[in-house]
Formats: structure tokens, C-alpha cells, sequence
């Protein structure tokens, strides 16, 4: 997370998941216990703020050619799309393409 967004999210996730609170599995004691559980686990936490600021995230998988590949969509609340990438040669893991769907997120979100 970075600008805008890492303020925002910080705030979000302070009222959502308050001190001492046993959530995602564990004990949430601050911003840094979230930032050190695996990657996995904070997608979700990722995609309920993004959702809550009307940027939604889609990750599915597809099958191409009979491999099967990871794409997302990022659409706004009125449904349009701000960005649509296809990954016809790209990610072959899940956690490669949330990675890569949240970073484009981070980047429409900090637009001014």
C-alpha cells in the first residue's frame, strides 16, 4: 500500500478490526500484526476496503488452451470498467494475480 490509499486503509482497518480484537484467526494487535500475516490472508481484508470505496475486485480462473490461468477485472460501483487485463500468457497463480489486481487498485485509488 502506498499514498492515499495506505492513510485510508490504515484508518479502515483500525475501526474494522479495533485492539485486541480475535479476528482473521488471530489476535490483531495493531496495523503491524495485520502487515505480518501471510498474503493470503490479507486479500480479503484488501478486497472489503477496496469494495467499500466502490472498486471491485474480480480474480477467476480460466482455462486456456487446457492450462489453466489466473485473470481479474477491476470494475467501478456503475459497473463500467477503469481497467480489464487478460492474462492469455500471464498469471499461472492465484496469489500472483491478486498481487498484481491490488497494486492496479492502489494505483486507481491514489488518482487524484
Amino acid at each position: 500500500m502506498t499514498g492515499k490509499a495506505k492513510t485510508d486503509f490504515e484508518i479502515y482497518f483500525r475501526k474494522k478490526y479495533p485492539l485486541n480484537s480475535f479476528r482473521l484467526g488471530t489476535w490483531i494487535l495493531g496495523i503491524a500484526d495485520f502487515y505480518n500475516l501471510p498474503p493470503a490472508m490479507q486479500y480479503g481484508v484488501y478486497l472489503e476496503f477496496f469494495a467499500e470505496n466502490k472498486i471491485y475486485i474480480l480474480v477467476y480462473h480460466m482455462k486456456l488452451m487446457g492450462e489453466g490461468r489466473f485473470s481479474w477485472i477491476i470494475e467501478g460501483s456503475d459497473g463500467c470498467n477503469l481497467v480489464k487485463e487478460k492474462s492469455f500468457d500471464g498469471y499461472l497463480t492465484q496469489e500472483e494475480t491478486y498481487n498484481i489486481s491490488i497494486q492496479k487498485a492502489i494505483e486507481i485509488y491514489n488518482k487524484p
